[in-house]
C-alpha cells in the first residue's frame, strides 16, 4: 500500500499518525507539496523507515527546512518527483499538470497532485490522476493499492 496526501500545512499531528501508520505497516508515503512546516524535519527523522516522495508546494518556502528534508534518508523532495512503487510509475507535482508536462511522453501509471484542497480522482488515458484532498483540511488522504489499481479514500475523526 502507498499512503497519499497533500495540503498538510499545519496539520503536523495527523501526519505523524499517518507515519506511525506507515512504519507499523512497511508503508510508503507519497506527499504532494504544502506542508514543509516548523517541526516537519524533526518529524520525518523520527521515521527512517518510512521511504517518503515529498513534491513542493506553492506554500513552501523555508529553504532552511527544505534543505533539511533533502538532506534525510529516504525522503526524496524536489518540484516533481518520479518513483517506481509495486510494479507502477508515478508522476507527482503539487500543481495538476506540472509533472505531466515535465514528463511527457515517460510512461506514467498514477499522477499524484495536491492544491486546490478537494479529492479527486479521474482515468487520464492509459494513467490515473489522484488528488488526495487536504489533510489539514477535511482530514483526506488516500490508501493506494498498486496490485489492484485502487485507492481507498480515507478520513481522519475531526
Amino acid at each position: 500500500m502507498l499512503v497519499i496526501v497533500s495540503d498538510t500545512h499545519g496539520a503536523v499531528d495527523r501526519l505523524k499518525k499517518l507515519l506511525e501508520t506507515c512504519s507499523k505497516n512497511g508503508w510508503p508515503m507519497a506527499h504532494a507539496g504544502d506542508g514543509v512546516v516548523d517541526g516537519i524535519v524533526d518529524l520525518f527523522a523520527k521515521f527512517p523507515d518510512v521511504q517518503v516522495w515529498f513534491a513542493r508546494g506553492n506554500c513552501d518556502m523555508d529553504q532552511e527546512l527544505m534543505d533539511g528534508l533533502r538532506a534525510l534518508p529516504g525522503v526524496e523532495f524536489a518540484n516533481v518527483i518520479t518513483f517506481g512503487f509495486g510494479g507502477q510509475v508515478y508522476g507527482m507535482s503539487h500543481y495538476d499538470g506540472v509533472a505531466e508536462d515535465k514528463l511527457h511522453g515517460k510512461k506514467v501509471d498514477v499522477w499524484i497532485h495536491g492544491h486546490t484542497h478537494k479529492a479527486a480522482a479521474e482515468k487520464r488515458g492509459n494513467s490515473v490522476m489522484i488528488n488526495p484532498g487536504a489533510l489539514y483540511e477535511d482530514g483526506k488522504y488516500i490508501l493506494w493499492d498498486p496490485k489492484t489499481g485502487r485507492g481507498e479514500r480515507r478520513f481522519f475523526d475531526k
